[in-house]
């Protein structure tokens, strides 16, 4: 027979275990949304494979919804940055889907502008 003691520890144990269980439950199934700023792991060294997009492909992209930019013959899918360009949604998507080179390395674009759109590359232009 178990004495009440005996019942308190046990009790307390399997308590511990369930805090663990769920403890590890949530670290290893965390959101994608949580995670999506996570790289993930490369078990490879080769480099990305470079895409190459043609001016008819990038043309496609000529909305607010989903906006590509062409600047120095690389593109970028700007698409999120949209609503937050300092100009107005406006003003980024009137150029979508066209070269932008003169305009973006206008007065008008600090130098950070030119590390911003890095995050949004997506290939080289196909000449």
């Amino acid at each position: 027979a178990w004495s009440t003691e005996d019942l308190i520890w046990l009790v307390c144990e399997v308590v511990c275990v369930v805090v663990v269980l769920v403890a590890a439950q949530k670290m290893l199934f965390t959101s994608n949304k949580q995670t999506k700023n996570i790289a993930p792991v490369k078990t490879k060294t080769e480099p990305p494979k470079k895409r190459y997009f043609t001016r008819e492909e990038v043309e496609k992209h000529n909305t607010q919804e989903d906006c590509w930019l062409i600047v120095d013959n690389k593109v970028y899918d700007v698409t999120p940055y949209v609503e937050d360009h300092v100009g107005g949604p406006d003003s980024i998507s009137k150029n979508a889907g066209r070269d932008n080179t003169a305009g973006f390395h206008g007065k008008q674009h600090p130098e950070k502008v030119t590390q911003m759109i890095d995050e949004y590359y997506i290939g080289d232009l196909q000449e």
